[in-house]
């Protein structure tokens, strides 16, 4: 393997496949790439295997995933809003684009005119059965407002295709009627949860935590910009998610921690501060129970969290 691998566009984000057991590739989301979106590394050889190109606009994407029940697709999101689904085997053109306008009738390939936000997608991630994508992006005219998505992709929720090599079966996702609430990203000022009837009210989180420290200011002024971020998703009640597992997120949201359930019933959400300044990610300690998340505050906070219950009110 070679140690560098240089790329004529910036990197938004890598990503490698957890089911894979064919390749090794590492899919590469590029930003203001001039003829592609996206790039799959093969490390051995340490150059691009394959290109995809096209699908989303010059602005590139921001953030790019594998599908955990399928080896060779790659789904893409843009700073354009569109989140596409790509098969590696034929890499020329992406075979879905996810549309935020609820339509049956609506076509099962992919759309130039399709999109799944309004502004940048910053994260994405698939719930723990891999039955349920959950997107985190832009919502309404807003340059300032971001939202959280839920999209089927079980084998009972879609309409089949098939793409043009080996007629191989792909799945369609559709939006499902969840309302997790609108996160307004207010300039200068603490975020704001808008949220519909049934749901939590922002609060301050009363969960035990411990904290470590590390290099940096914690007064350090920040420009915010809407940069792409990585959320934690974590295992929920089986068959709370339309016959799926339901999912509980925690989504990096500027200087606080949104926290919601994605299920069929409900779909509580929560803000709660810890940090000084923007979290960039958080990651789940399955054997531990607990849940990390780290800011450019330079504080990596540890939350110990029992979520192997149904109730709402357990969600911080």
């Amino acid at each position: 393997c070679v140690d560098v691998v240089e790329l004529s566009a910036a990197i938004s984000w890598i990503a490698l496949s957890e089911s894979s057991t064919t390749h090794n590739l590492v899919a590469v989301a590029l930003r203001r790439a001039e003829h592609s979106c996206a790039v799959l590394l093969d490390p051995v050889i340490g150059a691009p295997a394959l290109t995809l190109a096209g699908g989303h606009s010059a602005t590139g994407s921001s953030t790019i995933t594998w599908s955990p029940r399928s080896a060779h697709t790659v789904i893409t999101g843009g700073h354009d809003g569109r989140i596409l689904y790509w098969d590696v085997r034929a890499p020329s053109k992406p075979f879905c684009s996810l549309d935020k306008y609820i339509n049956s009738d609506a076509s099962t390939t992919s759309s130039p005119e399709a999109v799944a936000h309004t502004g940048p997608v910053l994260s994405f991630a698939f719930s723990m059965d891999g039955l349920h994508l959950i997107s985190w992006g832009g919502a309404g005219s807003d340059e300032n407002a971001l939202c959280l998505r839920m999209w089927s992709s079980g084998p009972d929720d879609y309409t089949s295709t098939t793409t043009s090599l080996d007629h191989v079966p792909q799945c369609c996702p559709r939006l499902r009627p969840v309302n997790f609430g609108t996160i307004y990203m207010n300039p200068g000022a603490s975020e704001s949860l808008t949220h519909p009837v049934g749901q939590l009210p922002a609060a301050t989180s009363t969960s035990s935590h411990s904290a470590v420290r590390a290099l940096g200011l914690n007064g350090a002024q920040t420009r915010h910009t809407h940069t792409p971020v990585r959320m934690a998703p974590v295992e929920g009640v089986a068959g709370g998610a339309w016959g799926a597992q339901s999912v509980y997120l925690y989504v990096p949201c500027r200087s606080r921690l949104l926290m919601a359930l994605a299920a069929k019933q409900d779909a509580p959400t929560r803000l709660v501060n810890r940090h000084y300044d923007r979290v960039r990610a958080c990651v789940w300690n399955k054997r531990k129970q607990e849940l990390y998340s780290c800011g450019m505050d330079g504080n990596l906070f540890v939350w110990p969290l029992y979520l192997n219950i149904s109730s709402a009110d357990d969600l911080g």
